[in-house]
């Protein structure tokens, strides 16, 4: 469910990114991650373990920017 600030004109949503052991999905967001412009991206956090498996989770912050309908409100 997204987060809506009506006061900021901001939505915030979480998307779950989720497949079985060993299948790339940090490899993913990494390249994701690689391919976004500068100013639009956070910082990249991945928790990975002695092995180099992520264990927990990844987390990939992206700002979009405003949308149509709110540039022309």
């Amino acid at each position: 469910m997204p987060l809506i600030d009506f006061s900021r004109s901001e939505i915030t949503f979480k998307v779950v990114y989720y497949g079985p052991a060993i299948s790339d999905k940090t490899t993913n967001l990494s390249w994701i991650f690689g391919t976004i412009p500068e100013k639009a991206k956070g910082q990249f956090t991945s928790i990975a373990t002695e092995t180099e498996r992520t264990r927990f989770f990844d987390f990939l912050p992206v700002e979009l920017g405003p949308s149509r309908a709110s540039r022309s409100a």
